[in-house]
């Protein structure tokens, strides 16, 4: 199965201990429904009946979470934190969008899994070559190409 959220709208400003936002969830190419949080810090409400994508988020793994957060063991993968994960892509895809658009925008092999470096340059064939003369087989990914 296939999920997606479309149509994100984020209000950062009215996120006090959730993330304010709406968005739209799509399954398997299909629109599922509307999926909203209004940032107070209860679940998220949806627009749709979430029972079959309750069933497929208990075929999903466990979600590792950060020792910060103080729990000892993985949680359970559920609705709410299969939208927070998908959120969170969508937010680093934009970031790494926004960023490619002044910058050349890239990882080495070795880097932390979701970071991303910068040249304070525009991304092209010059600065390419550049950053391959300069890193060689080290570049893992020029984030340039894929957006």
């Amino acid at each position: 199965m296939k999920v997606e959220l479309r149509n994100v709208k984020r209000l950062e400003a009215l996120s006090e201990e959730t993330d304010c936002f709406s968005a739209m969830v799509v399954i398997d190419g299909k629109v599922a429904g509307v999926v909203t949080n209004a940032g107070h810090g209860g679940p998220n409400d949806y627009g749709f009946n979430t029972k079959e994508l309750s069933a497929y988020c208990k075929t999903l793994p466990p979600l590792v979470v950060p020792k910060e957060w103080g729990l000892t063991k993985p949680l359970d993968m559920d609705v709410d934190l299969l939208i927070g994960e998908l959120l969170n892509v969508w937010e680093e895809k934009r970031r790494i969008k926004n960023a490619c658009k002044k910058h050349l925008v890239f990882r080495l092999i070795g880097d932390e899994e979701g970071s991303f470096r910068t040249v304070n340059q525009p991304y092209s064939a010059r600065t390419k070559e550049w950053l391959v003369g300069k890193f060689g087989d080290k570049v893992e990914r020029i984030f340039n190409e894929e957006v």
